[in-house]
């Protein structure tokens, strides 16, 4: 009895010598597939998404939840969305820069003429607001190229971009009347220039899950409306042609990167004129509506106050 007792007590002691020297290399097995299956998960979800969850209720594909998290306290900050407006130093463009930056975005304020951009951004700046003058000919190539090595540097990414420049000849020219050479010119500035914007700031838009054009339109480029007259037929067949911009690039982009065309109304600046019925501040609501709050699932549609109308 004694004898099988010690025999007994013998094996035990065996085994427990076996798994002690093995368990180190079980051990260490174990974190290392533990491991490997974290790494799997976490490179197959997009950066942004591997950042803890706001607390802030709100549509998982809009701009404004993140942000919104910033304002509240957080101690992390995790994703200042940054943004480009071309035409920023004055009406619409410098207001839209205005309610961007006030939400938290981090806003490149782009003019053609460096002293009244450089005069916009030290008035933003001077309110406590994220904006920087960055010079942009928006019918120039090398400006353009210039504006994507800025971006790339600085940012690596980006989330939003409003193309707000424009022209319009204040002659009221009839369809008769308008020469071959405005129609050039006005389709330059108002319709390939925001088409090359696009095409070549698009790789750095694709690298943000919530990746926004903003075309802003009007509704005299409207073929469905009575809007469209023979009155300044440069400016409103130019935003007709950016309106088909719109629905070329949004289906070239779908899933990546959401194209919308916008109809500020009339607003009162200088091309819209004293009479207009809109302050800047509303006409700046559609165009930031759709950089920040609307769905990324909106893509390729023409809207003013925040609803669809007829192209």
């Amino acid at each position: 009895m004694i004898k099988i007792k010690k025999t007994g007590l013998f094996l035990i002691a065996f085994i427990a010598i076996i798994f002690l020297q093995a368990s180190p290399n079980l051990y260490a097995a174990e974190l290392q597939l533990k491991g490997a299956k974290e790494s799997v998960t976490s490179s197959s979800k997009p950066v942004l998404e591997q950042a803890p969850p706001s607390s802030v209720s709100g549509s998982k594909d809009d701009i404004s939840s993140e942000v919104s998290s910033q304002k509240e306290g957080k101690k992390r900050i995790d994703f200042v969305p940054v943004a480009v407006v071309t035409g920023g130093n004055r009406g619409i463009g410098f207001e839209i820069c205005r309610q961007l930056a006030s939400r938290g975005v981090s806003v490149v304020l782009t003019a053609r003429d460096q002293e009244k951009g450089v005069a916009a951004e030290k008035k933003l700046t001077s309110q406590g607001l994220s904006v920087r003058f960055h010079p942009l000919e928006v019918t120039n190539s090398e400006s353009i190229k210039a504006l994507s090595s800025f971006l790339e540097k600085n940012f690596g990414r980006l989330d939003v971009l409003i193309n707000n420049a424009g022209i319009m000849s204040k002659a009221k020219d009839s369809i008769a009347g308008v020469t071959v050479e405005l129609m050039r010119e006005t389709f330059e500035v108002n319709t390939f220039a925001p088409f090359n914007l696009s095409r070549a700031l698009s790789p750095l838009l694709k690298r943000s899950k919530v990746a926004r054009i903003v075309n802003i339109s009007t509704g005299m480029g409207q073929l469905s409306s009575d809007f469209m007259s023979n009155m300044f037929p440069a400016y409103s067949m130019s935003k007709t042609a950016l309106n088909a911009v719109t629905r070329a690039l949004a289906a070239e982009y779908r899933g990546s990167i959401a194209v919308n065309s916008v109809c500020p109304g009339w607003v009162k600046t200088d091309m819209g004129g004293e009479e207009a019925l809109l302050t800047v501040v509303e006409g700046a609501a559609g165009p930031v509506w759709h950089a920040l709050d609307a769905s990324q699932e909106l893509t390729g549609k023409f809207t003013r106050n925040k609803a669809e109308i007829p192209w």
